[in-house]
C-alpha cells in the first residue's frame, strides 16, 4: 500500500501524485500535491498515513466474490474449490440450503465471516483460520493490482 492510495481516503478530493522521479510515493515526503488546494490545507502528517495504511491492510479480509472464485479455480488452490462445492452439496442434501445460497448470492466475502471459517476449516476442505487470512489477503492484494 502506498502513501497515495492512504492520502485519497484521508483527503477527499486532493488529488495528489509521487513526486517527479518516482514511480510511487511510500511517504508523504513523496506526494506532490496537485493544485488547487484549498485554503488553509494541510496534508496528512505520516503517522496518520501510516494509520491509514493499516486500517486498509485490514480490510485485505474482505474480497469480490469473482476474485475469490478465481483464486479457489484457478490459482495456486487445487481441489480447493471442489472440497467447497462438495460440502456445500452435503449441506444442501442434509437440509441446510442456507450455506449454499450465501454462497451463491453473496457479492463479498470477508475471511471471518461465520460461513468461510465453517466451510474452510472443515476437515474436507482443511484450512486453518490463518490459511483463511492468508489466502484473501493474496485474493486482496490480486484484487488491488486489478488481476482478473
Amino acid at each position: 500500500m502506498n502513501a497515495i492510495k492512504a492520502i485519497a481516503v484521508l483527503c477527499p478530493g486532493i488529488n495528489c501524485q509521487p513526486k517527479p522521479g518516482l514511480l510511487t510515493a511510500a511517504t508523504v515526503a513523496d506526494v506532490q500535491f496537485d493544485p488547487p488546494l484549498p485554503e488553509g490545507f494541510q496534508p496528512p502528517t505520516q503517522e496518520e498515513v501510516e494509520a491509514e495504511i493499516a486500517r486498509q491492510a485490514t480490510a485485505a479480509a474482505r474480497i469480490t466474490v469473482e476474485r475469490l472464485y478465481f483464486m479457489l479455480e484457478v490459482e495456486d488452490q487445487p481441489g480447493l474449490a471442489d472440497a467447497i462445492e462438495a460440502l456445500l452439496d452435503g449441506l444442501a442434501q442434509s437440509g441446510n440450503r442456507k450455506p449454499r445460497i450465501y454462497w451463491r448470492d453473496a457479492k463479498v466475502f470477508e475471511s471471518d465471516h461465520e460461513l468461510v471459517l465453517q466451510l474452510g476449516t472443515h476437515p474436507s476442505v482443511g484450512l486453518t483460520v490463518d490459511g483463511i487470512r492468508e489466502l484473501f489477503e493474496e485474493a486482496y492484494r490480486k484484487q488491488l493490482a486489478g488481476a482478473a
